[in-house]
């Protein structure tokens, strides 16, 4: 993926910095290519340029974890090449365990050709431990229903993060 085009996703998800889940993608490899700062602050690194790059071994506390989360992930990819819900358990470096309800969906060139994964991950843990089902659960059956469909096209999306920060009044060229 061109450097360009990182930008551009990482302009994108700049919009969700706020918000207490994690958004990250990955290439075809597994490899980290961006996240939000909720994901950012699950691996314990520092900054996003360290998390860019890992894998999901480089990622996870043991073995169990890493084929789990590469198993979601090929099954995105190169299996069912369709969305996934799933709960994945994680284990942060000082041996916090935690329970995610994750959504991926294969990220799609603007030709329709799958070069990565979309992942948001929303922690389930206390709600699970309290209620059973969790409102986590219901938010991402809300949030598939929008990432069903999605495919980032990169002349879309830089033309729509474009637009959104034009001063009004001047009309892009």
């Amino acid at each position: 993926m061109s450097d360009q085009k990182i930008d551009v996703l990482d302009d994108f998800l700049d919009l969700f910095d706020d918000i207490s889940f994690s958004i990250y993608w990955k290439d075809k490899s597994s490899r980290v290519l961006g996240c939000n700062k909720y994901m950012l602050s699950m691996t314990g690194l520092p900054s996003r340029q360290e998390v860019v790059g890992k894998t999901n071994q480089e990622l996870s506390a043991t073995d169990a974890l890493t084929k789990k989360t590469s198993e979601n992930d090929e099954l995105v990819m190169f299996r069912t090449m369709k969305k996934c819900i799933v709960e994945e358990p994680y284990v942060t470096s000082d041996k916090k365990r935690f329970l995610y309800l994750t959504i991926k969906v294969p990220l799609c060139d603007k030709d329709g050709k799958i070069i990565g994964l979309i992942g948001v991950s929303i922690d389930i843990t206390q709600s699970t431990r309290e209620k059973g089902i969790s409102q986590g659960t219901i938010f991402l059956c809300m949030l598939q229903s929008v990432l069903t469909d999605i495919v980032i096209k990169d002349v879309y999306l830089h033309e729509s993060l474009h637009r959104r920060t034009q001063p009004k009044g001047i009309v892009p060229g």
